[in-house]
């Protein structure tokens, strides 16, 4: 799978590119996201479930 792709339809990186990702998905009408956390254990899944929550209120987006 081409790098590109996956930057294109992932929101990878640090916190601040997710957080400018996040924005620009929502100006293009996107009203709907699904988290899924890739890592090895519970608690680091639960964890980039948290930074997402937190990105998310950081972005101003939450409703």
């Amino acid at each position: 799978m081409p790098t590109a792709f996956v930057d294109a339809t992932s929101l990878i990186g640090p916190r601040e590119r997710v957080r400018d990702r996040l924005a620009a998905y929502a100006e293009a009408g996107v009203t709907t996201l699904s988290v899924t956390p890739f890592a090895r254990t519970l608690e680091d899944r639960l964890q980039t479930l948290r930074t997402m929550a937190e990105v998310l209120d950081e972005s101003g987006l939450a409703a």
